[in-house]
């Protein structure tokens, strides 16, 4: 999804993925 290629979310999930798919979106590298 271009959401996570964006990555501008306000939220650091500093690579949790869990978090990530609980939310939706994320940053995850």
């Amino acid at each position: 999804p271009i959401d996570f290629i964006d990555c501008e979310e306000p939220f650091d999930h500093k690579g949790n993925k869990t978090a990530k798919e609980e939310n939706g979106f994320g940053c995850v590298k």
